[in-house]
């Protein structure tokens, strides 16, 4: 086992080195911290610009659903949300004949791999409504992600 040999200067240094600062900047003092006050405004704004760009994509894709649904909109969105178009087995099917490359197991595996994972994020919202779910809703959209790239390959 290799350990490189270091010593309390050479630490010491690497700790003056991280307190150099180029330009000018102001800090605020909340409770006994220090807090770097551009990096958090900076911070904040960039959420709010991330906030307001989903909101838009959230609003253009429930638009592109009344528009394509119709009025009647309604008994097609469970508990207000869009149910993953790819949950039925029939879209999935006519999804995997073009291909002409194994249809039968494409449509199965996707199907079964939404299905799942639609059935896993309710049981989640159902026992613990509120952090719990939201890693599974991300890792749902991986596999949406990979899904989408085995039936382009």
């Amino acid at each position: 086992m290799n350990v490189l040999p270091c010593s309390i200067n050479t630490l010491k240094g690497l700790y003056d080195i991280s307190g150099v600062e180029v330009g000018q900047h102001f800090y605020w003092q909340i409770g006994g911290f220090q807090v770097h006050a551009q990096v958090l405004i900076t911070s904040w704004f960039v959420i709010a610009i991330l906030l307001e760009f989903f909101e838009y994509v959230l609003e253009f894709i429930r638009d592109l659903s009344k528009t394509q649904i119709g009025e009647g909109y309604g008994p097609w969105l469970p508990h207000g949300e869009l149910a993953a178009p790819t949950n039925d087995i029939n879209t999935t099917v006519a999804l995997a004949l073009p291909t002409f490359t194994k249809p039968l197991s494409l449509s199965f595996r996707l199907f079964g791999n939404i299905l799942a994972d639609e059935l896993v994020v309710v049981v989640l919202v159902s026992l613990v409504p509120s952090v719990v779910p939201i890693p599974v809703m991300f890792l749902g959209l991986f596999t949406s992600g990979i899904q989408a790239l085995i039936f382009a390959t």
